[in-house]
């Protein structure tokens, strides 16, 4: 070989070699950089009076340690490069601080806050944004809230539990800019929590609009319950890519990736996309719950929800209504759980109710009232107690009640009374005792069954004295 080409020969072997040592170092360094999931960033908010776990990934046999303030917790990622850390329950903080994460390269999160979490999730009615109804939209320019920290998730699908998610707004202060496309409920719900409580709120909102409930759950949660046809959904095999009504299909994308991001509760509005489910949707709550009491690693996590608006939807007029009772079924078989009533504020023609405001409210109430122990918040709505037969009347009882009205100042609406023949007659109804309802019908007169509001279109005016409405409800369940 002459000498010319030995040189080029050995020169070209120097650079290979130059070449793999750098793409070596810099493939070395890739894998040593500590990575957080999406839900860790600047300006976010941290879980107060809980501890607060915070992972993420590194290099195997790699030391981990986390800051905030004079807190510090170390730990070693394992085989899988993944770390986890539970930092000791921090108080409530309005004043921002540091995050540090640091292994053989440091994070640095700025303008964290302390204070209390909670995730938003459902279908449309949860994902109507500011911008969308006039009332809310009138409300945008005055929104400046540093207190308030908003991060939504984008509509996304997975085949499998994955470790991360799209963030479309990531932890960015209540504003005009970051309200606009923020659900609305979620806002306003976040909004008289900081509001009565005094400290931070943190807000995700993970919803995607005509979604059925299977796809938000886990497959544990359907496994909880133990009715075979909910336990059943827990082997249904997912496409590479499914679509958003396959079960566990947006759990794994848009709530696993959160999963165990310490927070003190949901807000959940769903239920139109599972109509037809009659009282089955009951236990399908409750493996929706269970799984996320489980994947949050937080047996008290509140779950607080709506029950559907009345709405013209075309099909057996008592579908809604059957749908109804299973979601108040839910709240009688969960803890820490709660139901809203909104019969007085929809529009049968319209699936979304325009007034999200009081939504939010009502939901803020149930929060306040069970979770945060604020008693003098009244929250809950009147229930059906009992109901006994007086000749040719009917006087029903009631709980969560001090004193009936009517919204519009009429006699009560929407009761019906029926015999052993089960067929119904409007009845005529009047206030008792301030607490009791008297009904009578001149075509029943040996009345054994109530109902209540048993129309899809049932727009009642029965409420009590905190202006909660009355649901519906039956006393001849088969």
């Amino acid at each position: 070989m002459k000498t010319d080409q030995k040189y080029n020969f050995f020169a070209a072997i120097g650079f290979v070699a130059i070449i793999f040592s750098l793409f070596t170092s810099f493939t070395s360094a890739l894998l040593a950089d500590v990575k957080l999931p999406d839900v860790f960033a600047s300006g976010m908010v941290l879980q107060r009076d809980l501890p607060a776990p915070v992972w993420g990934w590194a290099d195997p046999q790699e030391k981990i340690t986390v800051t905030i303030g004079d807190q510090s917790q170390t730990t070693e990622t394992n085989e899988d490069g993944r770390w986890q850390v539970k930092l000791n329950p921090l108080k409530a903080a309005n004043k921002p601080t540091k995050l540090i994460v640091k292994g053989k390269n440091e994070i640095v999160l700025e303008n964290i806050l302390v204070g209390e979490v909670w995730l938003c999730s459902g279908q449309s009615n949860m994902a109507w944004t500011m911008n969308k109804l006039p009332d809310s939209k009138a409300d945008i320019p005055s929104i400046n809230n540093v207190n308030i920290r908003l991060f939504q998730v984008k509509h996304e699908t997975a085949q499998k539990p994955v470790d991360h998610l799209t963030p479309t707004i990531k932890w960015q202060s209540a504003e005009p800019k970051s309200v606009t496309h923020f659900s609305s409920i979620g806002y306003y719900f976040g909004a008289k929590l900081n509001e009565e409580l005094d400290v931070p709120i943190g807000l995700i909102d993970s919803s995607w609009g005509a979604t059925r409930i299977e796809p938000w759950t886990t497959v544990d949660g359907f496994k909880s319950v133990s009715i075979p046809s909910v336990v059943k959904l827990a082997d249904v095999k997912l496409s590479e890519k499914p679509n958003q009504q396959q079960p566990t299909a947006l759990y794994n994308k848009m709530i696993h990736p959160l999963t165990p991001f310490a927070m003190r509760g949901v807000i959940w509005y769903q239920g139109e996309g599972n109509l037809n489910d009659k009282m089955i949707y009951a236990e399908k709550m409750k493996a929706l719950i269970a799984g996320w009491r489980k994947v949050f690693n937080n047996a008290e996590l509140g779950f607080y929800y709506v029950q559907l608006a009345p709405f013209r939807y075309g099909n057996v007029p008592t579908s809604l209504p059957q749908l109804w009772e299973a979601q108040a079924e839910v709240e009688k078989q969960v803890s820490k759980s709660g139901m809203v009533v909104i019969n007085d504020i929809g529009n049968i023609n319209d699936i979304h109710p325009k007034n999200k405001k009081i939504v939010a409210l009502r939901l803020a109430a149930q929060a306040l009232n069970k979770t945060y122990g604020k008693k003098e918040i009244a929250c809950e709505s009147p229930k059906f107690e009992k109901l006994t037969i007086d000749g040719e009347s009917v006087v029903i009882s009631f709980t969560d009640v001090k004193e009936f009205k009517t919204r519009d100042g009429k006699s009560p609406d929407w009761f019906e009374i029926a015999g052993e023949n089960k067929e119904y007659h409007k009845a005529d109804a009047v206030i008792v005792d301030k607490t009791k309802i008297k009904l009578t019908s001149d075509k029943v007169s040996k009345p054994v069954h109530v109902r209540f509001a048993w129309s899809q279109i049932a727009e009642p005016n029965l409420r009590n004295e905190s202006d909660l409405q009355l649901g519906a409800f039956r006393t001849d369940k088969e």
